[in-house]
């Protein structure tokens, strides 16, 4: 590392570490160098003839909706309330008889809904440090597996479950807790945490993630490696509530920039992965975005009922210095939060291997995959004034039933699909983390 690597790192690590501001600077992912078209189209069509993508909608045209006048985009017009779009259910078995046109706008509509377009609110962005010299991203300070994930579906063996939008891989809380966590990273050693490898990205269960967080304190103002989380303090199922968890995310800094009528405006930004399929990657993202995904529109009257322990909120959380996060999918009993991995394992357990094609669903009317478990499990309240608990594993876990989510007007049902895009204009996500 030369001298000038080396002194940004310690100006840059004192900031953060000691809550001074870390500016940045973005560019949208699409513009960026890192956005190579052909490489990218190349990819998409290679993963939807190998299946990744069977039985996923994408909108066509929704980059330029006046692709789709014509005759071959006919067969997937739709008219909702005077609204036309049009969407392709993609299968591979069809994928080559479809005309190039409709092939070519599936390809664009997967590219808007990752990579981002100039059109989309709250489009996917490339971030660098603002000052450095040679521009370094905020990922040279986190764990080395997040840089690796970073614009890259997940590897096969990341993933259980099914295939495409049916598979459990790294989701917004393994990423979360594993960005900060991991002991090789320099924001870990900053932080003086316990050393520890997370390596083997994987998908994290809501009652682990609530076990991990209690190595954090809740803070007022954010500061790079903080973690955002929008969650209810009851650990409640229901919709896209798991554990009553929704969504994580690390915060990473915010950029000053004019807008279109040159008045200066301040963004935050975070490191975000909306969604736990292999049909999602990770991205730096305006923390806005998330606000207006996850939490209900100011004003509007949330679908919770009115239990305070069931109102959505958003917090910031500060890894608590010296702090031990291990990752019990390797470690074990050695990791206070094994016994939440093994209470998240057998919830989903059955659910996974419905998908993978090796149980059947649930006996029932209208009953799927979806339907396991057939109830959900949760541990018993703990103090979080107390410390984690010395002795590890199931022996010192008592789990109960998890009570569900209480709602005092049906949810439409357009918000609880898990759809890839990840974002609707307001109100809650309409992509699951669980």
């Amino acid at each position: 590392m030369n001298t000038w690597r080396i002194l940004a790192l310690v100006f840059f690590l004192s900031s953060a570490t000691h809550g001074g501001q870390v500016n940045l600077r973005t560019t949208p992912l699409i513009d960026s160098s890192l956005y190579d078209r052909a490489r990218v189209e190349k990819e998409i069509i290679q993963r939807i003839q190998a299946g990744n993508f069977d039985n996923d909608k994408v909108d066509l045209c929704i980059d330029d909706p006046s692709q789709c006048d014509s005759k071959p985009f006919e067969p997937y017009k739709q008219v909702d309330e005077g609204k036309t779009t049009y969407e392709l259910t993609i299968q591979k078995d069809d994928w080559d008889s479809l005309p190039a046109l409709v092939k070519d706008a599936a390809v664009r509509g997967i590219v808007y809904d990752t990579w981002g377009h100039a059109k989309r609110k709250y489009s996917p962005l490339d971030v660098v440090i603002d000052g450095e010299v040679v521009g370094t991203s905020p990922l040279a300070y986190l764990a080395p597996k997040s840089g690796e994930s970073y614009l890259h579906f997940a590897r096969p063996e990341s993933l259980v479950g099914g295939v495409g939008k049916n598979s459990y891989g790294p989701n917004c809380w393994y990423n979360a807790i594993s960005a900060v966590a991991d002991g090789s990273s320099a924001y870990a050693r900053s932080q003086m945490l316990t050393p520890c490898s997370w390596d083997r990205p994987r998908f994290m269960g809501p009652t682990e993630f609530r076990r991990h967080i209690r190595n954090f304190t809740k803070v007022s103002e954010p500061q790079f490696g903080d973690i955002i989380r929008y969650y209810t303090d009851s650990p409640i199922y229901g919709g896209l509530i798991y554990g009553g968890e929704i969504h994580a995310a690390v915060y990473i800094g915010k950029e000053i920039y004019l807008d279109k009528e040159k008045h200066q405006c301040v963004r935050e930004i975070a490191l975000t992965k909306n969604g736990r399929s292999e049909l999602d990657f990770l991205i730096f993202q305006d923390i806005q975005g998330l606000d207006e995904t996850y939490l209900p529109a100011p004003g509007s009257s949330a679908p919770t009922s009115g239990d305070p322990g069931q109102q959505i909120k958003k917090g910031y959380f500060r890894v608590n210095r010296g702090a031990t996060l291990l990752d019990p999918a390797t470690l074990g009993g050695l990791s206070d939060a094994h016994g939440a991995y093994q209470v998240d394992l057998k919830n989903y357990m059955d659910r996974w291997l419905c998908m993978a094609k090796l149980i059947d669903p649930p006996l029932g009317t209208n009953m799927d995959c979806y339907s396991y478990p057939t109830e959900w499990m949760t541990l018993l309240p703990i103090d979080p004034a107390q410390p984690p608990p010395l002795a590890h594993g199931m022996k010192t876990m008592k789990m109960q039933r998890a009570p569900l989510l209480k709602m005092k007007d049906r949810v439409p049902s357009s918000l609880l699909p898990a759809i890839r895009g990840g974002f609707s204009s307001r109100g809650l996500a309409t992509k699951s983390s669980g």
